[in-house]
């Protein structure tokens, strides 16, 4: 009975322990994996990017870059001042004669070294509309002439037409030094006529010479009622502007109260799980405490075989 007794408690012992072993580690690795989850820092979301705006912006300067002054010996002069940014200039010139036109012919010369004439946005249907095709046109480096001439002459008895216009590419500038530009025209022959009801065509005895050789002629002046103008593609020059400084003006010093600087707010950091007061001696989780418990195990399962192996040998 004794013998039988002892042998319950030894298995008895030997499943508690191996529990205790089995429990604490796993007991262990639990809180360890909650620590680990608890500390671990949230992702945070990446910062949202804002497009730049592409507008180009005119910035006031102290001189424009280039300034272009359209001027004609039958037209009034205009003038323009652009900043950096702009890349192309409109010269027109504008006429309405109380008579139609019969011949016409001018040349125009500019500064290729900044500004450039190209042949295909300048044809002949947009330099002159009224004349178009009927035109022959000669561009040169520097210049550019005009010659139209037809019996059934040029409308510009109906409304202000365009004489002359001209799109000029501007070449690249330094923003440093100012480029101060001229557009000349010149008419060479200028004839006005009366339209015959009958033929379409200029009527007989009707012809008014404006102008010949260069020459303004103040009797067809006279006898030709003209509006002319002269317009250019609107100025994108901004004067930059500054503030004269003004005397600081004399007051009563007071002293402000003292203000301590706030301290920018700091991320709290995670919490971590309190620890046991009272924590024991030994990790009980650790490989160590499990090998040790083992071999107290071991040890004890030995010496309670070895006293029931005696009792049975005596």
């Amino acid at each position: 009975m004794v013998r039988s007794l002892r042998l319950a408690l030894s298995l008895i012992l030997t499943g508690i322990l191996l529990s205790l072993s089995l429990l604490t580690a796993f007991a262990e690795n639990a809180t360890d994996s909650t620590q680990l989850n608890m500390t671990a820092p949230a992702s945070s979301a990446s910062p949202s990017t804002t497009a730049e705006p592409t507008t180009e912006e005119v910035i006031p300067a102290e001189f424009p870059a280039l300034t272009v002054n359209a001027i004609s010996n039958l037209f009034p002069n205009s003038s323009a001042e652009y900043s950096i940014s702009k890349k192309q200039v409109e010269v027109t010139y504008w006429l309405k004669s109380s008579r139609d036109i019969l011949s016409i012919q001018w040349f125009l010369t500019y500064d290729p070294e900044v500004l450039t004439l190209s042949p295909e946005q300048n044809t002949p249907e947009m330099i002159c509309p009224a004349v178009g095709k009927l035109s022959a046109v000669e561009y040169g480096e520097d210049s550019l002439r005009f010659v139209a001439s037809n019996t059934s002459l040029f409308n510009y008895s109906s409304q202000t037409a365009p004489f002359v216009r001209l799109l000029f590419d501007v070449n690249e500038l330094n923003p440093e030094m100012p480029e101060i530009t001229k557009v000349d025209l010149t008419v060479d022959v200028l004839i006005a006529a009366k339209r015959d009801g009958k033929t379409g065509r200029a009527a007989p005895d009707s012809e008014v010479i404006i102008v010949n050789n260069s020459g303004l002629s103040q009797q067809g002046i006279d006898a030709v009622s003209l509006k002319r103008r002269t317009t250019l593609t609107p100025g994108n020059f901004v004067q930059a502007t500054h503030d004269e400084p003004t005397e600081p003006k004399t007051t009563a010093v007071t002293t402000a109260p003292t203000v301590m600087p706030t301290e920018a707010p700091t991320t709290p950091e995670p919490t971590r799980p309190k620890e046991p007061e009272n924590e024991p001696p030994l990790s009980t989780g650790s490989l160590f405490s499990v090998c040790l418990i083992l071999g107290i195990e071991i040890l004890a399962t030995g010496a309670l075989f070895i006293m029931r192996k005696k009792e049975i040998l005596f």
